[in-house]
């Protein structure tokens, strides 16, 4: 890997804080959660209806 962010997240020193901690796990927050489900909901509207108007 080229980056050093790279390095660290396969380094061996990572990986046993990983092995330390598996309680600890990243959780997107509800808000981001319900705003994609309406970006994808609008989406798919907006595509059944330009599918409706051009048959």
């Amino acid at each position: 890997m080229l980056a050093a962010k790279s390095k660290m997240i396969f380094s061996p020193e990572y990986q046993q804080i990983i092995a330390a901690t598996p309680h600890l796990r990243y959780r997107s927050s509800l808000l981001k959660t319900v705003l994609f489900l309406i970006l994808i909901v609008a989406a798919l509207m907006s595509i059944a209806y330009w599918a409706k108007l051009n048959p």
